[in-house]
């Protein structure tokens, strides 16, 4: 069985990622991921999906999908778009 789960890769020691860990908990993104993985508690993710870019990432299975954050202020919200 394939392993089609949305995971989103943070890191408590990055801004931008707590950014990203503020609006999941607010419920302000498009589509919530099925698990959050904190990279410096859990390193073998990164050596197992051998990112190619830096965090926040999310991975839906293999596939690296796309993370944004839209609109301002009170209306921000995370996007996430995963490959078909």
């Amino acid at each position: 069985m394939k392993d089609n789960k949305l995971r989103l890769f943070v890191a408590a020691s990055c801004a931008s990622c707590n950014e990203v860990s503020q609006l999941l908990r607010e419920g302000k993104a498009n589509v919530m991921p099925d698990e959050v993985i904190d990279l410096e508690e859990h390193i073998e993710w990164a050596e197992k999906l051998r990112f190619t870019r830096g965090i926040p990432a999310a991975f839906q299975g293999s596939r690296q999908c796309q993370l944004g954050v839209q609109g301002n202020d009170e209306g921000r919200q995370l996007m996430i778009k995963c490959p078909s």
